[in-house]
């Protein structure tokens, strides 16, 4: 409230964020023996800040014994692409805290690698306007479970 009220108190919000984010960090390292081959991705939207949700399901990935990558913050959309061409991951979740940019059509070209990725967002930056190849998951146990259901974990 006091953040809202006096734009003061940012300096608090980034400690205990950059904390959290290293023990996540932490966690998500710890990993030896991935169940999966084909890492899954993790990317903020392009524009977009915000990491601690990604850095908070690498962890919980980590407890399921499944590999992520987090890309970080303001992901452009050409650069996702190149990551998902390069790493071949078995899914993608891109985070949105704010409004997200319009997807571009090149995503709807993913269909075709082989094996193709199965995407996800997350956050309430989304629209409900997304690709059909798209899919939305809403909070942490029904977007670590969906990325574990692609895993077969």
């Amino acid at each position: 409230e006091r953040r809202a009220q006096t734009d003061q108190g940012i300096e608090a919000e980034h400690i205990l964020s950059e904390s959290i984010i290293g023990q996540m960090k932490l966690k998500a390292e710890q990993l030896l023996n991935p169940v999966n081959s084909r890492p899954i991705i993790l990317a903020s939207a392009p524009g977009e800040l915000h990491t601690l949700p990604q850095y908070v399901v690498a962890a919980a990935l980590a407890e399921r014994r499944i590999r992520s990558r987090v890309l970080g913050a303001r992901v452009p959309y050409d650069s996702l692409l190149s990551s998902i061409e390069k790493l071949s991951p078995a899914a993608v979740l891109i985070w949105a805290q704010f409004e997200a940019e319009k997807i571009p059509a090149d995503f709807q070209e993913l269909e075709k690698l082989r094996p193709a990725p199965t995407i996800f967002v997350a956050g309430p930056g989304w629209s409900n306007e997304l690709p059909r190849n798209f899919k939305k998951v809403n909070d942490l146990t029904s977007t670590v479970t969906a990325l574990g259901n692609v895993v077969g974990f």
